[in-house]
């Protein structure tokens, strides 16, 4: 590294998400990284599920960041870490007075979900936090896929859970509530693991939430 450096060298670090991760999540999970080792040059590409195991799998990425996905046979799955679950409305939802809520106060409602439940892991881990606080949810997959989360419920009557911190949103268009009491979606990186790649190795080192 000390050599690269010298010669002005960077180091690729091929970054795959989906997009249950929000661009500030993966702004502040850069962070750490890239100011200790500036010799690292960040390249960051949007990806579905599939895409991104693919992507993988093939070689063409160092690492996936995602939640809840079951990963494919010849990679591995790390925590990075957990973010805390909120419950976003539109600005005009009837909700949107409020600063918090409980679970149990949204069993009639419809929950926006991004991948079909079943076949998605995030989708499934969010339904099980409806079923643990005593309902089965009413759910709904979003037409708005690879934007970001906080989106979806713009211009609908529905709810979603996202990541995106209390407070007005999306330029006021949405409504984030605080969700009492507190529950969490897990931060993970997928990557294969027999191959090297010294960029990657100083990523899982210094990124922990």
């Amino acid at each position: 590294r000390a050599r690269h450096i010298g010669r002005g060298e960077t180091q690729t670090l091929r970054i795959g998400y989906t997009p249950a991760v929000t661009g500030d999540e993966l702004v502040t999970l850069l962070a750490p990284v890239t100011e200790a080792h500036p010799d690292i040059t960040p390249e960051i590409h949007q990806r579905y599920p599939s895409e991104l195991t693919a992507a993988l799998l093939a070689g063409d990425l160092d690492i996936g960041l995602c939640r809840g996905m079951t990963p494919a046979h010849g990679l591995t799955r790390t925590t990075l870490g957990h973010h805390r679950l909120h419950i976003a409305v539109a600005c005009d939802h009837p909700l949107a007075a409020r600063t918090s809520v409980t679970l149990p106060e949204l069993a009639d409602e419809t929950f926006l979900v991004w991948g079909t439940p079943g076949r998605s892991g995030y989708t499934d881990l969010l339904i099980d936090h409806c079923r643990n606080a005593g309902f089965e949810p009413n759910s709904e997959r979003t037409a708005r896929q690879g934007t970001p989360p906080i989106t979806a419920v713009i211009g609908t009557r529905h709810l979603a859970f996202v990541t995106t911190p209390p407070g007005p949103a999306a330029g006021g268009k949405a409504h984030v509530l605080t969700l009492e009491p507190p529950i969490h979606a897990p931060l993970h990186a997928l990557y294969l693991p027999h191959t090297t790649c010294p960029s990657r190795t100083t990523f899982l080192t210094h990124v922990r939430l």
